[in-house]
């Protein structure tokens, strides 16, 4: 019930591009075929097979003070929720706080959370999605997803882990799992034309002691 391409209109003026997978474009062993198409009829349809077919409210919809992201996404999302009859209402919570109940999985759900990985390994990726801590979000993947998991850690054929990892990802996708990813932002870095040296890793860390000013 979320149209991506209104997050990243809205939310990102069109700098982001829609997600496809809760792998990060362009990690290793990231599917680009696969798609999280909208379709309101589809989720209006799967909403009146389920538990409650004339809808849900009360509802919490958590951002961090002072995220902008979390606060623009938030507003969206209970738009588009709306039309399918989950009514939530949005709540800001202090920053520390909301990332301990995050920790314990005290919440209900949250906006804004951009998961960003110090180590874009398809291996570690499943293991944080599927095994533990699955995001501290309550998902439970079957145990034949688990051991594909298994399998691919396992596996020492490149190209047969690689289907594994796509097939991780289909099916994170196929169960809704614990994350809904909305869009994957650049890195931008706005610096003066006489700004020299200026770069950063792909992990986005700032080389500040390479750079200097020049002459404007």
């Amino acid at each position: 019930a979320l149209d991506r391409s209104v997050f990243v209109k809205q939310v990102t003026a069109g700098l982001a591009s829609v997600a496809n997978s809760f792998f990060p474009k362009g990690t290793l062993d990231w599917d680009a075929s696969l798609s999280l198409p909208y379709d309101l009829t589809r989720a209006k349809q799967l909403m009146s097979q389920s538990k409650y077919p004339s809808g849900y409210k009360g509802l919490t919809l958590q951002y961090s003070s002072g995220d902008t992201l979390g606060h623009d996404n938030a507003v969206i999302a209970q738009q588009m929720w709306s039309q399918i009859g989950l009514q939530f209402t949005i709540q800001q919570v202090d920053a520390s706080t909301l990332a301990a109940n995050w920790y314990k999985s005290d919440y209900e759900s949250i906006s804004g959370y951009q998961w960003t990985n110090g180590m874009a390994d398809p291996e570690q990726l499943v293991e944080f999605f599927f095994v533990t801590p699955r995001m501290n979000s309550g998902y439970q993947p079957a145990q034949s997803a688990i051991n594909l998991v298994n399998q691919a850690q396992q596996e020492l054929d490149p190209a047969k882990r690689q289907q594994d990892f796509y097939q991780l990802q289909q099916i994170y996708n196929q169960d809704v799992g614990g994350t809904i990813s909305l869009y994957y932002t650049p890195l931008a870095s706005y610096v003066g034309n006489n700004v020299q040296g200026f770069y950063r890793s792909p992990l986005g860390f700032p080389f500040f002691w390479e750079t200097w000013l020049g002459k404007a």
